[in-house]
């Protein structure tokens, strides 16, 4: 089902907020502070194009998120937290659960 929900996001153009939602939820269960601090900087680097460094190749996609959400995620970067990116899957769930419905209907 993963799959035929992805494949349905793709021709919507918007399946980066799955992978995005995946990959932060896997973030939330780590347990050891460096690695929470390196995957942080990927998930940063992949979805929101922050770093100078990643180029498009390296990057996932962009997500789209308000700039305060943005900026709160980018404060916790040095010092992460397993719920520093709460706020931002809550927004990209919400739309992900609209794009389910459609893909129900489908």
């Amino acid at each position: 089902m993963y799959r035929l929900f992805e494949a349905y996001l793709q021709t919507d153009y918007c399946q980066e907020n799955l992978w995005f939602y995946r990959d932060v939820t896997l973030f939330k269960n780590l347990a050891d502070q460096e690695e929470m601090k390196r995957r942080a900087e990927q998930i940063i680097d992949n979805y929101f194009g922050c770093n100078d460094d990643t180029t498009d190749q390296d990057r996932v996609a962009i997500i789209y998120i308000p700039d305060l959400m943005l900026k709160k995620i980018m404060d916790a970067k040095e010092n992460p937290s397993p719920d520093m990116f709460d706020r931002a899957r809550r927004d990209v769930e919400s739309l992900l659960q609209t794009k389910y419905v459609y893909f129900c209907q489908t």
